[in-house]
């Protein structure tokens, strides 16, 4: 296997979560200052990895994109980035605030607002929940497993209220989808709705050196093309794409 020729981890300088930053970094990439400020396609959302934005586009504004990954994958640090490098509302229904902010710290990732919540809330009242979105912002369904156990018309009013939400704003919608028993789950209607669905698989390697890869697959993309290769992740020190030499 070839070895490594290079990585893309955390950018130099993320968004800020406050306005005030935000103008200054926005200020900063019209100056040239900031090495990377989002995606080659002209009005799409930045995944927050430049590898991603350059060979699959970004994300087109008004996707519902479900992440699908083992249960026991880090997958959740590839929800920071694209919540760093746009206004973004974080619902996290596991963990708390400070977890969520401590874990993405940790991670390079720490300018973005965590809001905490459950399933009647965002179940019962789904347009309260989701009112005021900031415009080409990016919302974060931490993970989707909670409300994908309730009734299929509740967790279908909530997905379609978010469809809405994102469509009228131009943003993107990131729905955590660790993989679960599929019988207590309604991730059927989840994979239908969605409009781009990325999956994070784990491999390894033959040669033990090489350890633990992960690579991150587009299965569909009703807004764009559908890559024909996956990205290689690495999570040693942060979420990061890693470049083979023979790509």
């Amino acid at each position: 296997m070839a070895e490594d020729e290079g990585t893309d981890g955390p950018f130099e300088a993320t968004l800020p979560g406050d306005e005030a930053r935000r103008a200054a970094f926005r200020e900063a990439v019209a100056a040239g200052d900031v090495p990377w400020d989002g995606p080659r396609v002209a009005g799409n959302l930045s995944t927050g990895f430049q590898a991603l934005d350059e060979g699959w586009g970004g994300f087109s504004p008004g996707a519902l994109v479900a992440l699908v990954a083992p249960p026991d994958a880090p997958s959740e640090e590839l929800l920071y980035p694209p919540a760093t490098f746009a206004p973004a509302r974080y619902l996290s229904l596991l963990r708390n605030a400070p977890e969520v902010a401590r874990h993405a710290a940790a991670t390079g990732y720490e300018a973005f607002d965590v809001t905490e919540t459950d399933t009647t809330r965002l179940l019962d009242d789904p347009a309260g929940a989701l009112s005021g979105l900031d415009p080409e912002s990016v919302v974060v369904v931490d993970p989707a497993t909670e409300l994908e156990r309730e009734g299929r018309e509740r967790y279908l009013t909530f997905v379609s209220t978010l469809k809405r939400a994102v469509e009228t704003t131009d943003s993107v919608a990131v729905l955590h989808c660790p993989r679960m028993n599929p019988r207590a789950l309604q991730r059927d209607l989840t994979l239908a709705r969605a409009d781009v669905v990325l999956e994070l698989e784990r491999y390894r390697a033959d040669e033990p050196r090489h350890g633990v890869q992960w690579f991150c697959y587009c299965h569909k993309n009703r807004l764009g093309r559908v890559p024909d290769t996956p990205v290689r992740f690495a999570f040693d020190d942060g979420p990061r794409t890693v470049q083979p030499r023979d790509a």
